[in-house]
């Protein structure tokens, strides 16, 4: 999961991200540009099953003035979402490559 963040955020203090009332997994900040900032961490089997029966994730980071800010976003049509992308079709895979033949001597 890739979270984009605004201008601004105290990067040493990291971002932190939370279903429902669980634990907050911290994450640092990976990269910024002209955007904003940008971090992500790996969605586990425990993370999908809290999102997928949770009500809200919750992104919270520290602005420049200090501020602890907190950003609720809803997972109502999260589980449905879910079986959409499940059900979409997949475009074929890339061949393997071949190995390569042995120069001649």
């Amino acid at each position: 999961m890739t979270i984009a963040l605004p201008h601004g955020v105290l990067f040493p203090r990291g971002v932190s991200v939370q279903v429902d009332e669980a634990a907050e997994k911290p994450l640092a900040v990976q990269t910024s540009d002209q955007n904003g900032a940008y971090t992500g961490t790996p969605v586990d089997a425990a993370m999908l099953a809290a999102m997928r029966g949770g009500k809200t994730v919750k992104i919270g980071f520290t602005a420049g003035n200090g501020q602890r800010i907190v950003v609720p976003v809803t997972l109502r049509d999260f589980p449905a979402g879910l079986t959409a992308l499940d059900k979409s079709p997949l475009p074929p895979a890339p061949a393997p490559a071949q190995p390569a033949a042995p120069a001649p001597r």
